[in-house]
């Protein structure tokens, strides 16, 4: 039987959704051509694959490999993992440092023996020679100097200590979604340090803008857009971005929040989404939306979002979709205090369903309409 493992599943870089989306419609049509890796019972690569073809009941491969103990099976991860072509350069340098770290375990160097110059003393004999070889080794392996190593060890511990207060930022700046100096994050050393670090990031990523409104932030879709929607849908079934404050206007059957997760729930008959507008978010439920319409599950649905015709989740929507509506001007969203405000970018209504005709019936006082070949 497989198992996995969470500490070695925490080791590997997430794909984006874009990534795993593209991973799984390889697997699903061409069938899942790379082995799965263990050691033992447990996958150290592959998680991925072996999710995929689980959820799609694919048969896959494994291959089994033997390593002294876990912190050789680490390193030999990281090592796999730096091969891979998709990272990003923070992904990479955390990747490094964590290989340095690995290999210290295995050489018997270890965090709380540290040198003032950065070197390791070995709780087995104390060698500094061999403790300098290991960084040296490192360096060698991965072309890269031995000073960059050590930097990249730094970097590394400062993720894993934001990670410890905020795991979604962690994983922003690794993807490089908010672009933080690396010298910033080596620049943390201890718990109150990262907390300081977190919290200074959120209060200004948190200011007032529009990033999801339907509900989840600041903004919410005025009534008139939404009715013109439900006319179209006959009714909403689904609002899977959604608050109970924007749901009185929706009037969804059924809406998701935070707490609720829409990302985890099926999105059965008549959809209506605008969902989070951040970068990994959006991502995520721009590919859910055209899977489950493709699925079946979702009979007709409309989605709001910006109309930025340059990224892959807008595009991919638009593979999916049957009509798309540009509004004459940038949309006004609604606070909870009656306040207005208006993105610097413009909207589109993107319309999956059997029925396009009537959106653009609907949608042609809105704006401009196009409708979408199969």
């Amino acid at each position: 039987m497989i198992r996995i493992d969470p500490e070695f599943k925490a080791l590997i870089p997430p794909l984006t959704a874009e990534e795993y989306a593209g991973l799984e419609e390889s697997i699903v049509r061409d069938g899942c051509r790379d082995a799965i890796v263990l050691w033992d019972d447990i996958i150290i690569d592959g998680h991925n694959r072996y999710r995929i073809c689980t959820a799609h009941n694919l048969p896959y491969k494994t291959v089994k490999m033997d390593f002294a103990d876990r912190y050789a099976a680490i390193d030999w991860m990281y090592k796999n993992q730096l091969g891979r072509r998709n990272l990003t350069d923070e992904q990479r340098t955390y990747l490094l440092g964590k290989l340095y770290q690995a290999r210290k375990h295995v050489h018997g160097f270890h965090t709380e023996n540290r040198n003032p110059d950065g070197t390791f003393q070995s709780l087995q004999n104390g060698n500094t020679g061999e403790q300098n070889r290991v960084s040296e080794q490192v360096a060698k392996e991965q072309g890269v100097a031995k000073n960059t190593v050590l930097r990249s060890y730094k970097f590394s511990q400062g993720i894993d200590s934001i990670r410890k207060v905020d795991s979604a930022l962690a994983e922003d700046i690794l993807k490089a979604d908010t672009k933080m100096p690396k010298k910033d994050v080596m620049s943390i050393k201890t718990p109150a340090d990262a907390y300081a670090f977190a919290t200074a990031i959120k209060t200004q990523q948190n200011k007032p803008h529009v990033s999801n409104a339907s509900g989840n932030n600041e903004w919410y879709t005025p009534e008139k857009y939404v009715s013109v929607a439900r006319d179209v849908l006959g009714e909403i079934d689904i609002d899977p971005a959604s608050c109970e404050l924007a749901n009185r206007t929706v009037k969804a059957k059924t809406y998701f929040d935070i707490e609720s997760d829409g990302l985890s729930k099926p999105w059965c008959g008549k959809v209506w989404m605008n969902p989070p507008y951040s970068s990994d978010l959006i991502q995520q439920f721009a590919y859910k939306i055209v899977d489950e319409y493709r699925k079946g599950n979702t009979e007709e649905a409309i989605v709001l979002v910006n109309n930025a015709t340059e990224t892959q989740w807008f595009s991919h929507m638009m593979l999916g979709a049957s009509a798309v509506a540009f509004p004459k001007g940038r949309i006004q969203f609604e606070s909870p205090n009656g306040k207005l405000n208006s993105p610097l970018q413009g909207q589109a209504f993107i319309y999956f369903g059997k029925r396009p005709g009537r959106f653009s019936e609907r949608f042609k006082d809105i704006g401009w309409v196009a409708m979408i070949d199969d």
